[in-house]
C-alpha cells in the first residue's frame, strides 16, 4: 500500500513540474529586419509572452551576438504577471554595448525568460 502512495505522489509530483516548463514567449522578432544601422530610426524587438500564469516576477534579457558568437549588445529588464499575453518592446538603436554602431552582417538574437517559467527564442538579423 505504500508503494503505490510513493508512486502517485511521484507522479503528481512529475505532472506539476511539467506545467512549469511551458512555452511563455510565444513570437519574438526584430522589426525591421532586415535593418540599416546607420538609419535614425530605432529598430524594435518584440518579445510576445504567453497567456500562462506567471506567479512572480520573471528576468527577461535580450542579447545580440555576433557571427563568431560574441555578444555585442544586451538589454534586461524584470516583468510581472501584469504582463502576461502582453508584448514587450525594446528599442535597439543599431549600437553596440560600446555605443558604436555595428557593421553590415549577419546577427543572432536571442530572447530569455527566467524565473518559475523559463524559455528563450533566437531570430537571426540583418544589418545592411
Amino acid at each position: 500500500m505504500n508503494y503505490i502512495l510513493i508512486f502517485l505522489s511521484i507522479l503528481f509530483l512529475m505532472s506539476s513540474c511539467a506545467t512549469e516548463d511551458q512555452n511563455v514567449i510565444s513570437d519574438f522578432y526584430m522589426y525591421p529586419n532586415p535593418y540599416n544601422a546607420t538609419s535614425s530610426a530605432n529598430a524594435k524587438f518584440r518579445v510576445s509572452l504567453t497567456n500562462s500564469t506567471m506567479n512572480s516576477s520573471s528576468p527577461v534579457s535580450i542579447k545580440i551576438y555576433n557571427y563568431n558568437k560574441e555578444e555585442i549588445w544586451s538589454y534586461s529588464t524584470t516583468v510581472g504577471i501584469y504582463l502576461t499575453g502582453s508584448n514587450l518592446d525594446i528599442p535597439w538603436s543599431g549600437e553596440n554595448n560600446s555605443g558604436q554602431t555595428v557593421s553590415p552582417g549577419i546577427y543572432y538574437a536571442t530572447a530569455t525568460i527566467g524565473g518559475t517559467y523559463s524559455d528563450e527564442k533566437t531570430v537571426e538579423i540583418i544589418i545592411n
